[in-house]
């Protein structure tokens, strides 16, 4: 019916560990990501798998309340990701950040798939290009801030 998966990417004129603070603290997302109006850590750091978040956000005037859970973690030298799925929301998400090296700075990559239900699942393109257009705004937000 709904199913949706966009990939967005923006390169940031940082290093990837500034980058990989600010991603991989989800109660920092606020600060860069549209219509979120609250995220705070509902387990102990540091990240790890099994660490959860819940957030508040404003997506097409419909508050969505979710719980995600990081369920793959990876960071090394040249790569650093966390893959995040929604356990408890309105709007299932599974989402993977990554960080990677590029010159000047840094390649941050969003890989977002989901399966709106109800009214939202009837609209999947329509929800494919405006979830598309959000994830890039925010991207394009979380650059000025790193860049700032």
């Amino acid at each position: 019916m709904g199913r949706i998966h966009i990939t967005s990417e923006v390169a940031v004129a940082v290093a990837p560990a500034t980058a990989w603070a600010v991603i991989a603290d989800f109660s920092r997302n606020p600060e860069w990501q549209g219509g979120m109006r609250s995220c705070q850590w509902v387990t102990p750091r540091p990240l790890a798998v099994g660490s959860r978040y819940e957030q508040v956000a404003s997506f097409l005037g419909r508050t969505i309340a979710t719980t995600f859970e990081v369920v793959a973690l990876a960071e090394t030298d040249d790569h650093a990701s966390v893959t995040i799925d929604s356990v408890v929301s309105t709007f299932p998400l599974t989402v993977t950040r990554s960080v990677v090296p590029a010159p000047g700075g840094c390649l941050v990559t969003a890989d977002v798939a989901g399966e709106p239900d109800g009214v939202m699942g009837w609209f999947g393109p329509v929800m494919a290009r405006m979830v598309r257009r959000s994830v890039d705004g925010d991207y394009r937000r979380l650059r000025a801030l790193l860049e700032a």
